[in-house]
C-alpha cells in the first residue's frame, strides 16, 4: 500500500474535486458554471501528470494499475483519432460545447484524475473521499434549497425551475444529492454531533431532491439504499440478502415501467422528458451506426441530432433540440465511435470486478468500501438517462480510481511506495510549469466568453461581433449574438456574422437557419441555406414548407 507520504496527493485530488464542484464565476463569465470547472479540472490534471510520470515504472509492475493504465491509454488514443479525423470544429472538440464543456481536454483530465487516485490511494483515504464528496453535495444542495425559495445572490439565466445549485440543472443537483444521501448518514455518525450532522445531512439531501422536482433523484436514492442494504445483508444473512435482491429487482422493474407510463407508479414517475430521451437515444444510435469508427466528433452530437432523428421524434408535440444523447454510452458511441463505447464499457466492468475482488479478499463487510461502491452504482444508474456533468463525472472518476487502487493495495502485501518524498520535490517545479501552460491554453476560452458577457451587458454590438468571431468560436455564441442583432433590427450585421458562423461549422443546422430567416440575405444564399438545412434536418416540416421570398 502507498505510505503516508502520498496522502497530500490524494488530498489534493479530493479538495480539488470539491472546489471544482462548487466553482462558479458570475459577473465574470457568461458560461459561468462551466468555464471555471473545466479550467480547474485541467489544471488539477496537469499538476498530477509529473507525479504519475515518475511513478510509471512502479505502476507497471502492479497488475491492476497496469491494466488501468492500458485502458486509459487506449481511450486517449481513440479520442485523439476522433479529434483529428472528424469534421467537427477543432475548438468545439478541444474545449467542448458551450454549456457542456465535455471536450477532449476535459475527458483526458478525468482519466488522469482517475489514474492518479488509483495510484496514490490507501485504505484510510476512502474516508476523505466520502467526506469531501458529502461536503460538496451538502454545500451545493443547501444553495439549491435557498434558490427554491427565491433567495439567491446571483441572477441565473435558466429555463428550469431555478433549483440548480452549483451544477447548473435541477436533474444534476437532484442526482448529486441522491449520490451523497446514503454516505451522509454514516460519514458523520462517529462525530460528536452525529445526530445534527448525520440526520441533518440526510434531511437536506432529501429536501433538495423534493425541491428540484426531479424524478431521477428519487429513483437514484432508492437504488442507492437498496444496493447498500444488499451488501450489508450479504455478509450478515444470505437469505435476507436474496430477498432484498428480489425486492429491489421487482421495485426496479415497476419503476422503469412507471417511467414509461405503465403500471401503478405511472402517475408519479412518468414525464414527457422520458419520451424525449427515447428520441435522443434513437437518434444517437443511428448517428453511431452511420459513423461507427470515429463518431461525429467530441461533444458534437448536437450538430447531427436533427439529421438522424425519426418521424416519431418530429411528430411529438414536445419535440425539442438536443446537443447530448442523454445517455453516457450512446454519447460515447455517437461522438467517438463504437471503439470509444467499448473501451468505456471495459473500464466500467473493470471497476465492478475490482469491487468484487476486494470483497473476496476481505471476506467481511467494510462500511467505507460499501459506501464508495454504493455511490458508484448510483452514478452508473443515473448516467443511463442523463447527459454528462463535469462535477458528477469527476466524482465518478475519483471513486472508480479508488476502487481499482484499493484492489491493487489489498492484493500487494507490505508497503509499496509509488513516489518518494524526493520524487515529490523533484516533480513540483514541473507541476507548476504545466499549470502555467494550462492557464495559457484556457485563457482564450475565458477571455472570449468574458467579452461576450461584457458586450451583452453593455449592448455593444461591435464587441459582440468581435467576441463571436474570436477563437475559440462557438455555435451557441454565434446563435445568441446573431439573433440579438436580428432582434435589434441590424440584419446586415447579422448576415455577416451568420456567414462566419456557417464557415466555422457548416454541419450545424442552427447556423444555416440564421441565414434563411435573414430578410436582407440574397435569394440564392437563402435557397442554399434552405438546401443545407434540409440536409441537416430533413424531416422538419417548417423548413420543407418555407417559401424563400
Amino acid at each position: 500500500m502507498v505510505n503516508s507520504l502520498n496522502n497530500p496527493i490524494l488530498k489534493s485530488i479530493c479538495v480539488g474535486s470539491t472546489i471544482i464542484t462548487l466553482a462558479l464565476s458570475p459577473n465574470i463569465n457568461k458560461d459561468s458554471l462551466i468555464i471555471p470547472k473545466i479550467a480547474l479540472l485541467f489544471l488539477l490534471a496537469l499538476y498530477l501528470i509529473p507525479k504519475l510520470v515518475v511513478s510509471l515504472r512502479k505502476i507497471l509492475k502492479v497488475k491492476e494499475l497496469k491494466t488501468l493504465f492500458i485502458i486509459i491509454s487506449l481511450i486517449i488514443m481513440q479520442l485523439l483519432i476522433v479529434f483529428f479525423s472528424s469534421e467537427a470544429p477543432l475548438e468545439q472538440q478541444l474545449y467542448g460545447r458551450t454549456g457542456r464543456g465535455m471536450g477532449i481536454l476535459t475527458q483526458i483530465s478525468m482519466l488522469v484524475v482517475m489514474l492518479a487516485t488509483a495510484v496514490f490511494i490507501k485504505k484510510s483515504d476512502l474516508k476523505i473521499i466520502l467526506l469531501t464528496l458529502t461536503t460538496s453535495a451538502l454545500i451545493s444542495s443547501a444553495y439549491s434549497i435557498f434558490q427554491s425559495y427565491g433567495i439567491d445572490f446571483i441572477r441565473w439565466d435558466t429555463r428550469t425551475n431555478g433549483v440548480i445549485g452549483t451544477l447548473g440543472n435541477p436533474n444534476f443537483q437532484s442526482s448529486f444529492a441522491a449520490l451523497a444521501l446514503v454516505p451522509a448518514f454514516f460519514v458523520f455518525w462517529n462525530t460528536r454531533y452525529r445526530y445534527l450532522f448525520g440526520i441533518g445531512s440526510f434531511v437536506i439531501f432529501f429536501w433538495t431532491i423534493y425541491k428540484t422536482q426531479s424524478t431521477q433523484g428519487y429513483v437514484t436514492s432508492a437504488l442507492a439504499v437498496c444496493v447498500f442494504v444488499v451488501i450489508f445483508l450479504w455478509h450478515k444473512n444470505r437469505l435476507m440478502a436474496s430477498l432484498a435482491i428480489i425486492f429491489s429487482m421487482t421495485a426496479g422493474i415497476v419503476s422503469v415501467f412507471g417511467m414509461l407510463n405503465f403500471g401503478p407508479l405511472r402517475d408519479y414517475l412518468y414525464k414527457s422528458s422520458v419520451q424525449s430521451r427515447g428520441d435522443f437515444w434513437r437518434s444517437a444510435l443511428v448517428t453511431a451506426n452511420e459513423h461507427p469508427i470515429t463518431g461525429v466528433g467530441i461533444d458534437s452530437f448536437g450538430d447531427y441530432y436533427l439529421k438522424y432523428r425519426d418521424l416519431v421524434a418530429v411528430n411529438h408535440p414536445f419535440a425539442e433540440y438536443a446537443d447530448n444523447a442523454h445517455n453516457f454510452f450512446l454519447e460515447y458511441a455517437a461522438t467517438g465511435g463504437y471503439p470509444l463505447l467499448v473501451l468505456h464499457l471495459i473500464l466500467l466492468i473493470f471497476v465492478l470486478l475490482s469491487f468484487f475482488s476486494i470483497q473476496r479478499k476481505l471476506g467481511k463487510f467494510d462500511l467505507q468500501l460499501s459506501l464508495i461502491f454504493t455511490v458508484w452504482v448510483a452514478f452508473q444508474a443515473q448516467s443511463v438517462i442523463s447527459p454528462g456533468n463535469i462535477a458528477l463525472i469527476l466524482w465518478n472518476a475519483v471513486i472508480s480510481g479508488a476502487l481499482i487502487g484499493y484492489n491493487s493495495a489489498v492484493g500487494n502485501s507490505g508497503e509499496f511506495n509509488y513516489i518518494t518524498q524526493e520524487s515529490q520535490s523533484f516533480t513540483r517545479p514541473f507541476s507548476v510549469l504545466l499549470v502555467v501552460f494550462g492557464l495559457i491554453i484556457y485563457y482564450p476560452l475565458f477571455n472570449t466568453d468574458r467579452q461576450q458577457l461584457i458586450a451583452m451587458s453593455r449592448k455593444d454590438g461591435d464587441l459582440a461581433i468581435i467576441s463571436a468571431q474570436k477563437f475559440p468560436e462557438s455555435v451557441l455564441r454565434y446563435t445568441i449574438i446573431t439573433r440579438e442583432l436580428l432582434d435589434s433590427q441590424l440584419p446586415q450585421q447579422a448576415l455577416v456574422l451568420a456567414r462566419s458562423a456557417v464557415e466555422f461549422n457548416p454541419n450545424s443546422p442552427n447556423l444555416w437557419a440564421l441565414i434563411l430567416i435573414n430578410p436582407v440575405a440574397p435569394t440564392d444564399e437563402r435557397l442554399l441555406a434552405k438546401s443545407k438545412l434540409l440536409e441537416l434536418d430533413p424531416l422538419n416540416r417548417e423548413v420543407i414548407d418555407y417559401k424563400v421570398p
